[in-house]
């Protein structure tokens, strides 16, 4: 592999790794809001609520039910 080559690969694996869990939340919760826009109206209020949460809640959340 060429000089060129590496400090592109390690660029990006830099840039990949600076991308925290967070980050994949926020993004995964923008395609949540989009399904709760598309999904029945009954169902909207509570579906928000779930797309709403924060990183921290949404994480809380998580390690209750794992308990």
């Amino acid at each position: 592999m060429t000089h060129p080559k590496k400090i592109i690969l390690l660029s990006m694996l830099l840039l990949i790794s600076a991308c925290g869990k967070s980050n994949w939340y926020e993004s995964a919760k923008f395609s949540h809001t989009t399904e709760c826009r598309n999904g029945p109206i009954s169902e909207y209020d509570r579906c928000m609520e779930d797309a709403n949460k924060t990183y921290n809640e949404s994480e809380k959340d998580r390690e209750e039910l794992l308990k």
